[in-house]
C-alpha cells in the first residue's frame, strides 16, 4: 500500500511530466512551420480556427491572413523539382493548418507525383459515406487508377 503523502507525489510528478510532453510538443509544431506567418496564437492553438467556424466568418478571417500574413512568407525551394523561391500568399491559421490564395501553389502542390499528401479532411468529400470517389480518396495509387479510368472520357476532346 502506497501512502497518501507519496501519491500526492506521484500526481505531481506525472502531471509535471505530462506539461513536459505537451510543451515539447507544442514547440515542435511551431519549430517545424516557424517560417511561414499567421496570426500569434495559431502556431500553438486551433482557438482561431475553431472561433472563425463557430463565427461562420471562416472564409472571410482567411481571405484576411491571406492578405495580411501569406505576403510577408518566402518559401525557399519548397518544391523538391524546383530550387526556385516561391513568394506567395500562404500563411498559418492553425498548428498544422496552412492557406494559400496562389493558384499556382496550389497546382503544383496537387500535381501528379507532388511530395505533398492529402489529409483526412479530404474524406468529408465522400457523396455517401463509406464509399471514395476521385476527390475523397487518399491513397496514391487508388487515386491514380481511378483517374485512368476517368482519362478515357476527357482526353480526346477537341476543339
Amino acid at each position: 500500500m502506497i501512502p497518501a503523502s507519496k501519491i500526492g507525489h506521484l500526481s505531481f510528478i506525472a502531471l509535471g511530466f505530462l506539461v513536459l510532453v505537451y510543451v515539447g510538443n507544442a514547440v515542435r509544431v511551431w519549430y517545424r512551420l516557424r517560417h511561414i506567418k499567421g496570426p500569434a496564437s495559431v502556431a500553438f492553438s486551433k482557438f482561431w480556427l475553431i472561433r472563425s467556424l463557430l463565427n461562420q466568418t471562416n472564409y472571410l478571417d482567411v481571405a484576411e491572413v491571406c492578405e495580411k500574413y501569406g505576403k510577408q512568407t518566402k518559401i525557399e525551394g519548397v518544391f523538391q523539382d524546383s530550387a526556385d523561391d516561391v513568394k506567395g500568399s500562404i500563411a498559418r491559421i492553425g498548428p498544422n493548418w496552412l492557406v494559400t490564395s496562389e493558384p499556382e501553389l496550389i497546382r503544383r502542390m496537387m500535381g501528379v507525383r507532388s511530395p505533398y499528401k492529402r489529409s483526412s479532411s479530404y474524406i468529408s468529400k465522400q457523396f455517401k459515406p463509406g464509399y471514395d470517389n476521385i476527390l475523397s480518396v487518399l491513397d496514391d495509387s487508388r487515386h491514380a487508377q481511378l483517374r485512368s479510368k476517368m482519362a478515357a472520357g476527357v482526353c480526346c476532346i477537341t476543339h
